[in-house]
């Protein structure tokens, strides 16, 4: 299958060597990714475990972002800045319309990055807010 990542540039060692080890095991696994064409930090560490074993890797352009979720069968949401968060609010909306359904959302939680937006999505369910967001959630 291939995987839709949406990841950031910059983060710390222990980030880039975790995602470095996720695209290892998405290609051992027999998986390939589509991902923006970034050569830095978080992304670079992705597509460099991916392809060192032995995965296929498809880049996109950054301003043609709108293809991964297009050609993947499932997106992944890796840690990233504004531009990633903006990605995942924009794929969730889509999916709670009903525009975008079809295809399995995850977000990896590495180190605790996205569990204050999960608490957020709570709170704004609690509030009467319908924020439901059927995507697979991971504490780690």
């Amino acid at each position: 299958m291939k995987l839709g990542i949406f990841v950031g540039t910059d983060g710390r060692s222990e980030l880039c060597e975790s995602i470095g080890y996720m695209g290892s095991d998405i290609a051992k696994a027999g998986h390939s990714i589509i991902c923006c064409n970034n050569s830095t930090g978080l992304s670079k560490a992705l597509i460099d475990g991916t392809l060192s074993a032995g995965g296929n890797v498809e880049l996109i352009d950054k301003d043609k972002k709108h293809l991964i979720k297009e050609h993947c069968g499932a997106l992944i949401f890796l840690p990233g800045g504004f531009e990633v968060l903006a990605s995942l609010c924009t794929i969730l909306h889509e999916h709670q319309q009903g525009i975008y359904n079809n295809k399995p959302i995850a977000i990896y939680n590495i180190v605790g990055c996205y569990s204050n937006l999960y608490m957020q999505f709570m709170l704004f369910n609690k509030m009467g807010i319908d924020c439901k967001a059927d995507f697979i959630y991971s504490r780690d």
